[in-house]
């Protein structure tokens, strides 16, 4: 490994442990609360001990009665837990039963409603550890003043937050919020995509016929093809004078040892293959989609919000509707993007690196299939599909694009012409 790949290694080695932890803060219940509890304990631990920074002697109120009231102020709290999570039992029922189960992690996901968990953490814990260290006080003693004052503006700052929820959660029951919720879901992570490969321009003349001389290139765990270092495959297609073909698409679900694209092997190699450990560092697999970057992901949830709400057994055509008129915005957006697929060139301009990916077609495709077999003859459906096609065929695509579109195009056609002769 010369020196170029190993700075390349510790790049990727670095930004992959960032999106870990980002995505670990994301995806874990337990991580936010454990963080307020531990600040709280330092902050009670610091500044509300007796003789701490806030202490002046001069509180005219004595332990014991800090210590009543503190444990009032603890049962208040609890009680206040107690409401946020029956609202958030309830709220999340309802989600799932109605629009989704995927929907379920980007609600769980979100870090301002798990900040409400996280500050209780953080007061109870203050508060328990204040009153630990009051009891070292004589009863008839002053109770620090930095222990009352701050125990008393995190007990308003708790009960803001509180009030902040209640307002909040009822909105993920308006299917119009929780669809552009997931739009700017998919287009957040459509500009991360972007921005990883706007040095990656699209490659010219790839994903031909496999060469008979090419040889596999496997996946070295089971998961998620989630991100392929266009830069760090190039310094191993220069170094070994070598072709790369990443051809199964990035996003998706792929199993150890499966062949997900080929190497080319020119004249000038040194006789030697690289070592798959090379390769492996280059092909970021994880267990789980990230959903900052996965834009398949928000597009499936759409769809399930669609096909649940024409499903016979909650048979609301209007929200089905309303998630087609989310299309209209988002499909739009995504054109401004390029998604893929993407490579890279050596210095001589010759194609080193090609790596499939979804394109705008595929996403089309994914948005619009099982929303078409399963919307019945709902009039209203068929129209905002038609109005969907027209919104589509004023863009300006690429080819392969349009083709989709027109397929798209021709199942709504065939859908109208089948309820007009209802």
């Amino acid at each position: 490994m010369n020196e170029s790949q190993e700075e390349g290694v510790k790049v990727r080695q670095s930004r992959r442990a960032l999106r870990s932890l980002a995505d670990a803060i994301s995806e874990n219940q337990w991580i936010l609360p454990v963080v307020g509890s531990v600040i709280g304990g330092i902050l009670a631990f610091v500044m509300g001990r007796p003789g701490g920074p806030l202490d002046t002697g001069t509180w005219t109120i004595s332990a014991v009665e800090a210590r009543s009231g503190l444990i009032s102020a603890l049962s208040i709290l609890f009680a206040g837990l107690s409401i946020v999570l029956a609202l958030a039992s309830v709220t999340t029922q309802n989600v799932v039963g109605r629009f989704s189960l995927r929907m379920l992690r980007i609600y769980l996901r979100d870090p301002w409603e798990k900040s409400v968990i996280a500050m209780f953490a953080l007061v109870a814990t203050f508060i328990l550890v204040e009153l630990y260290q009051l009891r070292f006080l004589p009863p008839d003693a002053f109770a620090p003043v930095g222990g009352i004052l701050i125990g008393m503006l995190l007990l308003f700052i708790s009960g803001a937050t509180i009030i902040w929820y209640i307002a909040v959660l009822p909105r993920w029951f308006q299917v119009d919020y929780t669809a552009k919720r997931v739009r700017r879901m998919i287009i957040n992570a459509a500009l991360a995509v972007e921005k990883e490969h706007q040095e990656d321009p699209p490659p010219v003349g790839i994903f031909l016929e496999r060469p008979a001389d090419a040889i596999s290139v496997l996946a070295h765990r089971s998961g998620y093809l989630t991100e392929v270092d266009a830069q760090g495959l190039l310094d191993l297609a220069v170094q070994y004078d070598a072709e790369y073909v990443i051809d199964i698409g990035i996003g998706r679900r792929i199993v150890r040892g499966e062949p997900i694209g080929w190497m080319v092997v020119g004249k000038n190699s040194p006789g030697e293959l690289p070592s798959p450990d090379l390769v492996a560092d280059i092909l970021d697999i994880t267990e789980v989609r990230e959903l900052d970057r996965a834009v398949a992901y928000g597009i499936i949830v759409l769809v399930d919000m669609a096909i649940m709400a024409l499903s016979p057994g909650i048979n609301d055509p209007n929200t089905a509707v309303q998630v087609i008129e989310e299309m209209m915005f988002i499909f739009p957006e995504l054109d401004r993007f390029q998604l893929g697929p993407f490579g890279r060139t050596d210095e001589e301009g010759r194609q080193r690196v090609a790596v499939q990916a979804f394109t705008y077609g595929d996403y089309l495709e994914m948005a619009t299939n099982q929303i078409v077999l399963y919307s019945g003859e709902d009039p209203a459906v068929i129209k905002a599909l038609q109005h969907f096609v027209r919104v589509l065929e004023v863009l300006d695509l690429a080819e392969k694009d349009q083709k989709a579109v027109e397929k798209f195009a021709s199942k709504v056609q065939g859908l109208s012409n089948k309820h007009s002769m209802v």
